[in-house]
This record gives structure tokens, sequence and C-alpha cells, in this order.
């Protein structure tokens, strides 16, 4: 049942802009595309978070949908501050089926047609719920909004996850979305495809660039590269397919994980790769100087750095 009341809601709200920041301090970015320590993470349109306080302009809030292992050796919400005006309350429970925009960019019109006037414009790993009325369009699908209204969605913009799923599919649309990513600005702290028409500076750094090419499969990962180490499992060279995922540690700490990148086939490798680059595709060789056909254990060094094989699905 969608829209169903909760007494305690108070505390969850939701992103109401296409995208929005989240700072270690409730600070604005002052340089864009450099190292800012202040940036930790972006959410999403329709994100939930957990709100702890306000600030002035500003709310101290957890992504629950981007999880990091913390204190306490246990799983919880990336924290940080947020802009007061990027977020909603949510007063209802929206259940039922959702669906992932796995386009660039995917327009939400007010009726379902592309001549309808657009009411947002919403990006890449977005998620929304779809509306349970009757709906005779087989173009689009009719979406709930933070705002408690309806708007469309094309079809051919959104992933909704059908059973059975096969896993080859799965990874074809993992890859398809990180190749949407190609170009795309390396941003310290970035999980959001590059579109320089909106207010909030767009870009991903190497885990946000993982973290939504598998969102858009309806696969939450965890928001840091360290992290996305943990939750995955150990393969042999030999067994990596389009989809898994090579991860780096720091010189001479093979427990130190500083960097992922995501394999998509035929050699070939997808990453964001350091501030002030663009994400790249490249064969493996040219990245590491080796081929993938010469490797043979699931952990190797490399000019000092472990490198490790892993896999999600």
């Amino acid at each position: 049942m969608q829209n169903k009341e909760d007494k305690n809601m108070s505390n969850i709200v939701h992103v109401c802009v296409p995208v929005g920041n989240i700072r270690r301090e409730p600070k604005e970015m002052e340089f864009v595309y450099t190292h800012d320590e202040l940036q930790e993470t972006q959410a999403l349109y329709n994100e939930k978070l957990i709100l702890k306080k306000t600030e002035t302009n500003w709310c101290y809030v957890t992504a629950d949908e981007q999880k990091t292992f913390g204190k306490g050796k246990t799983w919880h919400g990336y924290p940080g501050w947020i802009r007061a005006e990027n977020i909603i309350a949510s007063k209802k429970v929206l259940t039922g089926k959702r669906l992932v925009i796995k386009s660039r960019v995917s327009k939400i019109f007010k009726e379902p047609a592309e001549k309808s006037q657009v009411l947002l414009n919403l990006l890449l790993g977005t998620r929304l719920f779809i509306s349970d009325e009757v709906c005779n369009s087989k173009d689009f699908y009719k979406v709930l909004l933070v705002n408690g209204e309806t708007g469309w969605i094309k079809k051919s913009d959104a992933f909704l996850k059908q059973e059975p799923c096969q896993e080859r599919d799965l990874r074809q649309q993992i890859v398809s979305a990180a190749r949407l990513f190609t170009g795309t600005p390396y941003l310290w702290g970035g999980r959001s495809i590059y579109v320089p028409e909106i207010n909030t500076p767009t870009g991903v750094d190497c885990s946000g660039l993982v973290n939504l090419s598998y969102r858009t499969i309806d696969i939450d990962l965890p928001r840091d590269a360290k992290d996305q180490w943990l939750v995955s499992k150990y393969i042999l060279p030999e067994e990596i397919k389009a989809g898994d995922l090579i991860f780096l540690s720091e010189r001479n700490n093979p427990e130190m994980i500083v960097h992922v990148i995501l394999y998509v086939g035929e050699g070939k490798v997808i990453e964001a790769y350091e501030t002030k680059s663009l994400v790249r595709e490249i064969e493996f060789f040219q990245r590491f100087g080796v081929k993938l056909s010469q490797l043979k254990d699931r952990v190797i060094k490399i000019d000092d750095r472990y490198i490790y094989f892993k896999r999600v699905i």
C-alpha cells in the first residue's frame, strides 16, 4: 500500500533537488573540482536521509542508502551536512514497485507525452516509486514525487528489476551505465553524472562511479572503496567478468583500500582516476603494465600496491 501514514516519520527526510552535497562541516564548496576534504558525498533526488539535527540553514543527516562501516564496527548511513533547502520532510511511507533512472538525465513530465510540461530533470541512479493507479500508457511510467505530486517518466529511461533477472543482462547494464560517465570530471566526494546546467557541481570519484553503476540495477553498494571491498568476494584474474571490481591498496599497506576500478570486459577498465582528470576507459595493460592473462593469483602486487580482484554479483 502506498502513502501509508507513519507516526515515526519525523526524522526521515528526502532529497528534493536533482543532487545535493553532503558536507563534513556546514560550509559551501569554495572551489570546484579540487580536492575538498569537506566534501563527503552527494545524494540524489528522493534519497532517504535520517535527520539528526539542524543548524541555521543546514541539517546534519545520515544517508541511509549509502552505507559505511565505521565506529563500533557497524554499518550506518554516510553522515554529513546538507542544505536545508535541499530536503523535504517525509510524512508518508512510499512502498511498491520502484524504478531506477538508467539514462544520463531523464525528464519527468506532467502528462504521458514528450510535448508535456517538464516538471524535473533527474539524474542517472535516481530511484522513484511507481504509482499503483491504473495507467494505460505503453511508453511511460507514472511515478510518485517527493512533494506528493505525480509525474511521468519514459520507460526507456528506467530500469525496473524483473524476476528472474539474467546475470549477463545485469552485468551489461552496469557496464552501459559506467560508460555513460566517460568524460565526466573527477569530483572528490562526487556521486552524480556530469550535468553542467544544474547549480550543484556534478561528477564522481572512483567509488561514486561504481556505486552509481550498480545502483542502476537497484543494488546499493557501500559508498567508499574500502567498504565496497568488504562486501565483495575474491575471484581469480582468469575468472573476471564485465561488472567485476578491481581494488588497489595504499602503497605497502595491503589492508588500506584507496581505489576501485570497474572491469568492462575484453581487457578494458573504466575508472575515475584522480582530481583534475576525467573518467576514462582504458586497457588493463595500459593501466597496470601487465596483461590480465599473465596474472594467476587473486591478490597481486604492482609498484608496491596490492591489487585485488573481487565480485558482487
